[in-house]
């Protein structure tokens, strides 16, 4: 990454092959769910606060497990300044 002048990896649902029910909602291209990896290592995650069920089941079987950081965004919220946050 340091290599190429990324700071940062952004990776949605499809790529993470994460089940949640979000496709089942028809918003799957609109609500964001996605995981971040960092240049410095560092992973978190971003995801709707309206699928909190969804990311309680799916993260814990993550590498992070109960230890990931999770930033959620709200309806009302652009989820990418969750995104920038990190």
């Amino acid at each position: 990454m340091r290599e190429n002048n990324l700071s940062a990896i952004l990776m949605e649902q499809k790529a993470l092959r994460l089940r949640t029910s979000l496709a089942s909602a028809g918003g799957a291209a609109r609500r964001l769910f996605a995981m971040v990896l960092t240049a410095k290592g560092e992973t978190f995650y971003v995801c709707p606060g309206l699928r909190k069920a969804a990311r309680a089941n799916r993260l814990p079987k993550s590498p992070d497990g109960d230890n990931a950081d999770v930033r959620i965004w709200q309806e009302d919220e652009n989820p990418y300044k969750r995104v920038a946050q990190g």
